[in-house]
Protein backbone atom coordinates (compact mmCIF):
# COMPACT_ATOMS: atom_id res chain seq x y z
CA UNK A 1 0.00 0.00 0.00
CA UNK A 2 0.91 3.46 -0.68
CA UNK A 3 0.15 5.98 2.40
CA UNK A 4 0.92 9.21 3.34
CA UNK A 5 -0.01 11.38 6.34
CA UNK A 6 -0.86 15.03 7.10
CA UNK A 7 -1.60 17.01 10.38
CA UNK A 8 -4.78 19.42 10.13
CA UNK A 9 -7.45 20.36 12.46
CA UNK A 10 -10.83 19.85 11.71
CA UNK A 11 -13.49 20.38 14.42
CA UNK A 12 -12.23 17.30 16.93
CA UNK A 13 -10.28 15.58 13.94
CA UNK A 14 -6.40 15.55 15.04
CA UNK A 15 -4.96 14.25 11.37
CA UNK A 16 -6.04 12.73 8.76
CA UNK A 17 -4.06 10.01 6.34
CA UNK A 18 -4.52 9.06 2.65
CA UNK A 19 -4.06 5.30 0.82
CA UNK A 20 -3.51 4.04 -2.27
CA UNK A 21 -2.42 0.78 -3.91
CA UNK A 22 0.84 0.52 -4.92
CA UNK A 23 0.51 1.15 -8.33
CA UNK A 24 -0.83 4.93 -7.75
CA UNK A 25 -3.83 3.92 -9.70
CA UNK A 26 -5.96 2.03 -7.08
CA UNK A 27 -9.13 3.52 -5.21
CA UNK A 28 -8.04 6.48 -2.95
CA UNK A 29 -9.43 6.13 0.77
CA UNK A 30 -9.22 9.42 3.20
CA UNK A 31 -8.44 8.10 6.62
CA UNK A 32 -9.88 10.76 9.83
CA UNK A 33 -8.39 10.14 13.19
CA UNK A 34 -10.52 11.65 15.55
CA UNK A 35 -9.48 11.60 19.59
CA UNK A 36 -8.37 7.88 19.76
CA UNK A 37 -11.14 6.41 17.11
CA UNK A 38 -10.47 5.95 13.95
CA UNK A 39 -12.79 6.33 10.52
CA UNK A 40 -13.02 5.94 6.96
CA UNK A 41 -14.02 9.07 5.19
CA UNK A 42 -16.42 8.16 2.18
CA UNK A 43 -16.26 10.35 -1.20
CA UNK A 44 -18.19 12.08 -2.23
CA UNK A 45 -18.54 13.93 1.40
CA UNK A 46 -17.68 17.36 2.39
CA UNK A 47 -15.42 15.98 4.97
CA UNK A 48 -13.74 14.00 2.39
CA UNK A 49 -13.49 17.03 -0.14
CA UNK A 50 -12.08 19.04 2.67
CA UNK A 51 -9.59 16.35 4.16
CA UNK A 52 -8.18 15.42 0.49
CA UNK A 53 -7.52 19.38 0.00
CA UNK A 54 -5.54 19.73 3.19
CA UNK A 55 -3.91 16.95 2.53
CA UNK A 56 -2.59 17.39 -0.71
CA UNK A 57 -3.39 14.26 -2.00
CA UNK A 58 -1.38 13.44 -5.40
CA UNK A 59 -3.13 12.92 -8.30
CA UNK A 60 -2.89 9.27 -9.75
CA UNK A 61 -0.65 9.26 -12.80
CA UNK A 62 -2.20 9.72 -16.35
CA UNK A 63 -0.82 8.42 -19.58
CA UNK A 64 0.34 11.71 -20.67
CA UNK A 65 1.90 12.23 -17.04
CA UNK A 66 3.92 8.91 -17.31
CA UNK A 67 5.17 10.14 -21.26
CA UNK A 68 5.94 13.35 -19.32
CA UNK A 69 7.70 11.98 -17.13
CA UNK A 70 9.66 9.35 -20.02
CA UNK A 71 10.84 11.98 -22.08
CA UNK A 72 13.06 14.54 -19.77
CA UNK A 73 14.81 11.25 -18.62
CA UNK A 74 15.76 10.19 -21.74
CA UNK A 75 18.79 11.41 -23.57
CA UNK A 76 19.90 12.27 -27.22
CA UNK A 77 22.26 9.83 -28.49
CA UNK A 78 26.19 10.41 -28.55
CA UNK A 79 27.54 11.89 -31.36
CA UNK A 80 24.48 13.94 -32.64
CA UNK A 81 25.39 17.56 -33.77
CA UNK A 82 24.56 20.62 -31.47
CA UNK A 83 21.80 21.88 -34.12
CA UNK A 84 20.22 18.28 -32.87
CA UNK A 85 20.67 18.89 -29.32
CA UNK A 86 19.37 22.53 -29.34
CA UNK A 87 16.48 21.55 -31.12
CA UNK A 88 15.60 18.85 -28.72
CA UNK A 89 16.13 21.34 -26.03
CA UNK A 90 14.15 23.82 -26.85
CA UNK A 91 11.10 21.67 -27.81
CA UNK A 92 11.12 20.08 -24.46
CA UNK A 93 12.04 23.08 -22.31
CA UNK A 94 8.41 24.79 -24.28
CA UNK A 95 6.48 21.82 -24.04
CA UNK A 96 6.38 21.61 -27.27
CA UNK A 97 5.06 25.32 -28.27
CA UNK A 98 8.71 25.82 -29.77
CA UNK A 99 10.71 23.53 -32.15
CA UNK A 100 7.74 21.90 -33.69
CA UNK A 101 8.14 23.46 -36.74
CA UNK A 102 12.16 23.14 -37.63
CA UNK A 103 13.48 25.66 -39.60
CA UNK A 104 15.45 22.96 -41.66
CA UNK A 105 17.11 25.68 -43.44
CA UNK A 106 19.90 26.24 -41.46
CA UNK A 107 20.69 22.70 -42.60
CA UNK A 108 20.08 23.25 -46.59
CA UNK A 109 16.39 21.93 -46.20
CA UNK A 110 13.62 23.86 -47.95
CA UNK A 111 12.14 25.41 -44.81
CA UNK A 112 10.03 25.03 -41.56
CA UNK A 113 9.18 21.36 -41.53
CA UNK A 114 6.94 19.80 -39.09
CA UNK A 115 8.52 17.79 -36.32
CA UNK A 116 7.73 15.48 -33.29
CA UNK A 117 10.53 13.74 -30.49
CA UNK A 118 10.72 9.94 -30.25
CA UNK A 119 11.81 8.22 -27.72
CA UNK A 120 12.98 4.53 -27.93
CA UNK A 121 14.21 2.16 -25.67
CA UNK A 122 18.27 1.22 -26.62
CA UNK A 123 18.38 -2.58 -27.82
CA UNK A 124 21.13 -2.94 -25.94
CA UNK A 125 21.93 -0.46 -23.44
CA UNK A 126 18.16 -0.41 -22.47
CA UNK A 127 18.04 3.56 -21.79
CA UNK A 128 15.59 5.50 -23.23
CA UNK A 129 16.98 7.39 -26.35
CA UNK A 130 15.46 10.42 -27.96
CA UNK A 131 15.66 11.89 -31.46
CA UNK A 132 13.38 14.53 -33.09
CA UNK A 133 12.43 13.62 -36.12
CA UNK A 134 10.56 15.14 -39.95
CA UNK A 135 6.63 13.31 -39.72
CA UNK A 136 3.67 13.45 -41.62
CA UNK A 137 -0.27 13.08 -40.39
CA UNK A 138 -2.59 9.96 -42.16
CA UNK A 139 -5.70 8.25 -40.85
CA UNK A 140 -3.93 5.37 -38.64
CA UNK A 141 -1.32 7.65 -37.08
CA UNK A 142 2.04 9.67 -37.51
CA UNK A 143 4.46 8.58 -40.46
CA UNK A 144 8.40 9.08 -39.89
CA UNK A 145 10.87 8.09 -42.43
CA UNK A 146 14.02 5.48 -40.83
CA UNK A 147 16.33 7.50 -44.02
CA UNK A 148 19.46 7.93 -41.80
CA UNK A 149 20.59 10.51 -45.02
CA UNK A 150 21.04 7.51 -47.17
CA UNK A 151 23.31 5.72 -44.87
CA UNK A 152 24.00 1.98 -45.78
CA UNK A 153 22.53 1.42 -41.93
CA UNK A 154 19.28 2.00 -40.66
CA UNK A 155 19.55 4.51 -37.80
CA UNK A 156 19.78 3.00 -34.25
CA UNK A 157 16.06 4.89 -33.64
CA UNK A 158 14.63 1.93 -35.71
CA UNK A 159 16.80 -0.35 -34.84
CA UNK A 160 15.48 0.27 -31.32
CA UNK A 161 12.11 0.10 -32.48
CA UNK A 162 12.09 -3.13 -33.99
CA UNK A 163 13.55 -4.66 -31.22
CA UNK A 164 10.80 -2.50 -29.14
CA UNK A 165 7.97 -1.44 -30.60
CA UNK A 166 6.86 0.23 -27.62
CA UNK A 167 7.69 4.23 -27.55
CA UNK A 168 6.38 7.75 -26.61
CA UNK A 169 6.17 10.25 -28.78
CA UNK A 170 5.63 13.95 -28.36
CA UNK A 171 3.87 15.78 -31.51
CA UNK A 172 4.10 19.82 -30.55
CA UNK A 173 2.32 20.18 -27.54
CA UNK A 174 0.50 16.28 -27.53
CA UNK A 175 2.67 13.69 -25.92
CA UNK A 176 1.41 10.37 -25.87
CA UNK A 177 2.49 6.30 -26.16
CA UNK A 178 2.77 4.78 -29.58
CA UNK A 179 3.20 0.96 -31.39
CA UNK A 180 5.93 1.27 -33.90
CA UNK A 181 5.17 -0.85 -37.48
CA UNK A 182 6.88 -0.75 -40.89
CA UNK A 183 5.02 -0.60 -43.35
CA UNK A 184 4.85 -2.21 -46.75
CA UNK A 185 3.47 -2.63 -50.09
CA UNK A 186 0.51 -0.25 -51.27
CA UNK A 187 0.30 1.06 -47.81
CA UNK A 188 4.08 1.85 -48.09
CA UNK A 189 4.53 3.69 -51.42
CA UNK A 190 1.29 6.03 -50.44
CA UNK A 191 2.68 6.80 -47.33
CA UNK A 192 5.93 7.62 -48.80
CA UNK A 193 4.73 10.03 -50.88
CA UNK A 194 3.10 11.71 -48.34
CA UNK A 195 6.80 12.22 -46.77
CA UNK A 196 8.57 13.06 -50.48
CA UNK A 197 6.06 15.72 -50.46
CA UNK A 198 6.77 17.31 -47.24
CA UNK A 199 10.81 16.47 -47.41
CA UNK A 200 11.74 16.06 -51.58
CA UNK A 201 14.67 15.05 -50.31
CA UNK A 202 14.15 11.68 -49.25
CA UNK A 203 14.60 10.25 -53.15
CA UNK A 204 17.99 11.08 -52.80
CA UNK A 205 18.01 9.27 -50.18
CA UNK A 206 16.77 6.57 -51.60
CA UNK A 207 18.84 6.47 -54.31
CA UNK A 208 22.09 6.85 -52.59
CA UNK A 209 21.45 3.74 -50.66
CA UNK A 210 20.95 -0.06 -51.91
CA UNK A 211 18.79 -0.66 -48.30
CA UNK A 212 15.14 -0.09 -48.81
CA UNK A 213 14.42 2.93 -46.37
CA UNK A 214 11.84 1.98 -44.11
CA UNK A 215 8.69 4.01 -43.47
CA UNK A 216 7.34 3.89 -39.73
CA UNK A 217 3.49 4.16 -38.57
CA UNK A 218 3.43 5.32 -35.02
CA UNK A 219 0.01 4.34 -33.91
CA UNK A 220 -1.02 5.88 -30.52
CA UNK A 221 -2.33 3.60 -27.96
CA UNK A 222 -4.69 4.21 -24.83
Amino acid sequence: MRTGTATRHFGHASSVAFIRSNDGRGALSLVMLTSGSVSCLSEPSEDYTRCKEACNVPKPPTGADEVEEIMPQANVPAGMPDWIQNHVRQYLQSGGKEGHMWDSSVVGGPGPLPTLLLTTTGRRSGTKQLVPLIYGNTEGGVVVIASKGGAPEHPGWYRNLVAKPDTEVQVGTDRFRAIATTVEGPERAKLWDLMVKIYPPYVAYQNKTERKIPVVMLRRVA
